[in-house]
């Protein structure tokens, strides 16, 4: 069975009070939790969730592709780090930031080089890192890493298993499409998985394009041990999407 969470960001409603949407998340069969706010750590904990990922760095528009930006994103990276492992949380997140007219080669050996100088850190630590690439047709204009292939590079360069990639395939499927053959492609460094229906960023059940029973098949079929986590915005009540979204997930055919 497949590991799955929710992330806060995205589930935080007025429909709900913060400690009733981690409560009632639980006995959906939610395990996992994504961008929790800190304050909520304990409370997420004493109800048995893990806390999944925290950010990296601030900002997803300054980031890692930036050489001017290296030396501020390492301390915000390995402060990161830090609080992950001190936290026992599993990993931070990082992003490639804005082009603003960055040669790609120019990017990728800034963010291999950035991402190396913190990766021995983060494996003394067992916290992974992972980099995800954004849509950049509506969510975010003007991101540089918006392909798998761009982030595979990035982490390949890396050559560090702590650093890994989050697919998220609502970004993939506005971005690039082919999905299946993208996950197999990169299955090897395949660290986290979220989830969103297209179009909208809604529910992943009927009503979008994405079938998500298939991309549950095809994570059992190549072993993937990960967290499912769910990162859409539901039209409904937060519980009845996330019941809807674990059944998904939940079919053991």
């Amino acid at each position: 069975m497949i590991s799955q969470g929710f992330a806060w960001w995205s589930f935080d409603s007025d429909l709900i009070d913060e400690h009733s949407l981690l409560e009632r998340a639980w006995e959906v069969g939610m395990r996992g939790i994504d961008f929790l706010p800190q304050r909520l750590w304990k409370s997420a904990k004493e109800i048995g969730f893990e806390v999944l990922t925290i950010d990296g760095h601030p900002s997803i528009d300054y980031g890692l592709n930036n050489p001017l930006e290296s030396a501020t994103i390492l301390d915000q990276l390995r402060t990161s780090i830090d609080l992950a492992h001190e936290n026992g949380i599993n990993a931070v997140t990082i992003a490639s930031g804005l082009r603003n007219g960055i040669p790609r080669t120019v990017a990728i050996e800034t963010m291999i080089n950035t991402v190396l100088a913190v990766s021995h850190h983060a494996e003394e630590s067992n916290v992974s890192v992972l980099l995800e690439p954004l849509n950049s047709r509506y969510d975010h204009p003007g991101h540089q890493c918006d392909t798998v292939e761009f982030a595979e590079e990035v982490i390949r360069g890396t050559g560090s298993s702590h650093v890994n990639l989050l697919f998220d395939v609502y970004h993939v499927q506005i971005m690039q499409g082919d999905v299946t053959n993208r996950i197999r492609s990169c299955s090897d460094i395949l660290g986290h998985v979220h989830t969103a229906g297209v179009p909208g960023r809604g529910e992943i059940g009927l009503g979008q394009e994405i079938n998500y029973r298939w991309i549950a098949s095809l994570l059992k079929a190549i072993d993937y041990g990960g967290w499912i986590v769910h990162e859409f915005v539901p039209r409904a009540h937060p519980i009845l999407a996330l019941n809807e979204a674990y059944s998904v997930f939940d079919n053991e055919e």
